[in-house]
């Protein structure tokens, strides 16, 4: 287990990645809207939203509400915006939802592709992986301890992901044939996992 870092506050800091700054997505804070547009222009780009479970285009308007009405009010939610250190442009982002009970978390990463080709989905992977396995930052009790297993889902058709999942230490839990019935067929789905601690 890595060592954990303090910050200026005794909390614990996010781990360091040598070219991409993360950027929590702040609950209800306007000066995040910049950060909410990004994540909605990215999954509405077409490569993106081939990658996805649903073909849904999503206005500005539906995404600052759910900015407002569902992200902010989701404490088991959160979301870190991966930032180019050289060119400070938004590349990905990564989406953590914490299970309490069963102390996982569900995962999902996703690069924009203006930028894919290039390592940035395994930065994402490996980064979220030490987050996860930093204490005290996505607590799971009173003791600020870690989630026992990550895991996700995506669809069976998107290789170039699955290889990235399987680089960082994935394993194959399982697939769902025919599950997602997306653009006039059906797609089976693939769950990956990986034990934290």
């Amino acid at each position: 287990m890595p060592t954990q870092k303090k910050g200026k506050k005794g909390e614990p800091r996010l781990p360091k990645d040598k070219e991409l700054h993360f950027r929590y997505l702040i609950k209800s804070n306007a000066a995040m809207m910049g950060d909410v547009e990004f994540i909605r222009i990215t999954r509405n780009h077409p490569e993106v939203n081939a990658g996805l479970f649903r073909d849904v285009l999503i206005s500005r308007i539906d995404q600052e509400q759910w900015f407002s009405n569902v992200y902010c009010d989701n404490q088991n939610q959160q979301i870190y915006v991966a930032v180019d250190k050289k060119t400070q442009q938004q590349i990905g982002y990564v989406q953590f939802t914490r299970n309490l009970i069963d102390r996982n978390v569900e995962a999902g990463y996703v690069v924009h592709p203006n930028y894919g080709g290039r390592g940035f989905g395994t930065r994402l992977v490996r980064w979220s992986i030490e987050f996860l396995k930093t204490p005290g930052l996505l607590p799971f009790d009173e003791l600020k301890g870690t989630a026992h297993k990550v895991w996700l889902l995506c669809l069976a058709s998107n290789k170039k992901a699955i290889k990235i999942y399987y680089k960082c230490g994935f394993k194959l839990d399982g697939v769902l044939p025919d599950h997602i019935f997306k653009n006039g067929k059906y797609e089976g789905v693939v769950n990956m996992s990986m034990i934290i601690q």
